[in-house]
């Protein structure tokens, strides 16, 4: 635990230094060219009672095309800038549920509001490490259909298309449910949401009876690029029925959201 706060302090303070830095150097370009400027301005007579107006105006322009310039070609700003959102979630919620010790309904509940001009699929991913493969994959509308596509970094990508094209505002309603199979209980005992869209609620909910658990569950935040280190961490209870839910509100940008419990051991 210490370790991480450690970390986490290092990584605040060295991003602190390098901001204080780069202010400065905005600041150091902007003086030397008012400088500059007010000598050359105080040397031709037309412009000498304007030289302190011509030269804070300079700086100022010179300081302001700089900061463009620095958050064209700086990586941590591109991550934004060159992200272009077909939809926001409204609702993203994920049901696990243990119908026994090896057989297991996942669901999914999104709602999105589209915000480009038009769009006729959702894409998403899974990660099943169980048994082979989901049995079935379904969507509780029956005009969506549902086309896996490529294996990318262990993620099983998917589209699903929803046989018409909606435009920009209009609400859009998925239920997906997947039939899993662990016959050999060797799944990741953990459902996750990793947030790459502007999301307004997020709800992970797992239900699993106590002879197949061992304890409480833990729910984890941790930045998307480094996993190695929550940023919160906290612990869960199951209720009487066996249901834990974790709500979140706005849940933040580039964040993996996690809930993780433990298998009883056989």
């Amino acid at each position: 635990m210490l370790g991480s706060i450690k970390k986490i302090l290092e990584s605040v303070i060295s991003k602190g230094v390098y901001d204080l830095i780069k202010y400065l150097l905005f600041i150091l370009l902007a003086g030397i060219t008012a400088l500059a400027t007010h000598f050359l301005a105080f040397n031709i007579n037309f412009l000498m009672p304007y030289a302190i107006v011509i030269s804070i105006t300079v700086a100022a322009g010179v300081g302001f095309i700089g900061l463009l310039v620095y958050k064209k070609y700086n990586p941590i700003y591109n991550i934004y800038t060159k992200t272009d959102f077909n939809y926001i979630f409204l609702r993203k919620e994920y049901f696990y549920e243990y119908i026994d010790k090896h057989q297991i309904i996942y669901q999914k509940h999104i709602k999105l509001k589209v915000i480009c001009e038009n769009i006729d699929r959702y894409y998403d991913k899974y990660n099943w490490t169980g048994d082979d493969k989901p049995k079935i994959i379904n969507s509780a509308n029956k005009d969506h259909t549902i086309v896996l596509t490529t294996i990318r970094d262990s993620f099983q990508q998917f589209e699903v298309h929803f046989g018409r094209n909606y435009k920009k505002g209009e609400i859009i309603d998925l239920f997906l449910t997947f039939q899993l199979e662990d016959s050999e209980n060797k799944a990741n005992s953990a459902i996750s949401s990793t947030i790459v869209e502007p999301t307004k609620y997020l709800k992970l909910k797992v239900k699993i009876s106590k002879d197949y658990r061992d304890g409480a569950a833990n729910t984890e935040i941790f930045p998307i690029i480094d996993s190695r280190i929550a940023l919160e961490k906290s612990e869960i209870n199951f209720d009487n029925n066996g249901v834990i839910e974790w709500e979140i509100t706005n849940p933040t940008m580039l964040l993996v959201y996690s809930l993780r419990w433990n298998k009883l051991k056989p």
